[in-house]
């Protein structure tokens, strides 16, 4: 992911790095090692070297708490699925179906402008197709962490025709969180999150966090 760092932006670093003298290479080794790299704060630490500037702690604090402002689109697929817990104690341990429903958020700082997607962070008939094509493949299956099963149980299942898909991860509405996160960043979009619930009532969610707060 490429941000760019504006005319006004540059500005407003060359005049917060211009009223201190303190230099601060060891904020910048310990954040370097805890921000994502798309971090606001990396990049003003990255412009400050550049810069060859001299920045303190309280500089980037101030930095942080700019806020970016985003559009943030949401869209929302479902899909009927059996699946069962290996190793669980409890009722989870035997095979069970939901209705699962996938809520993904994608997120832009900016609009596209001009012609048909004039005023669009993208067309949702788009977003919604893809996300459809990554739940489909779940629709009326039933979902096995490989390796739970035995071989022929998994054989005899297969060849009575029923679909069976295997996962690499326990299925869990946590673990499907992050595995739809993943798959639509892969399909080119900026995730804000993605939601898995497995009832009406009870869901998981997954983001990342942009601070290295957790």
């Amino acid at each position: 992911m490429v941000y760019f760092i504006g005319i006004a932006q540059r500005q407003f670093i060359r005049t917060i790095l211009s009223i201190n003298k303190t230099r601060a290479y060891f904020y910048i080794v310990f954040l370097k090692r805890y921000l994502r790299r798309h971090s606001l704060c990396f990049l003003f630490l990255r412009l400050a070297q550049e810069l060859r500037a001299e920045v303190t702690f309280l500089d980037l604090i101030i930095f942080e708490r700019m806020k970016l402002s985003v559009y943030v689109l949401k869209s929302e697929h479902s899909f009927d699925s059996a699946h069962f817990l290996a190793n669980y104690e409890g009722k989870c341990r035997q095979i069970h179906g939901h209705r699962w429903r996938v809520i993904i958020e994608i997120m832009s700082a900016t609009l596209n402008t001009g012609e048909q997607l004039d005023g669009m962070i993208v067309d949702f008939s788009k977003l919604k197709k893809d996300l459809k094509e990554e739940v489909d493949c779940f629709d009326h299956v039933l979902i096995i962490e490989k390796g739970s099963l035995k071989p022929s149980t998994l054989t005899a299942l297969i060849e009575e025709d029923f679909r069976v898909v295997e996962v690499d991860f326990r299925p869990t509405a946590e673990r499907f969180s992050k595995y739809f996160y993943d798959r639509m960043t892969q399909k080119g979009y900026r995730v804000k999150s993605a939601t898995v619930y497995e009832t009406p009532t009870n869901s998981a969610s997954y983001e990342e966090d942009p601070h290295g707060a957790v």
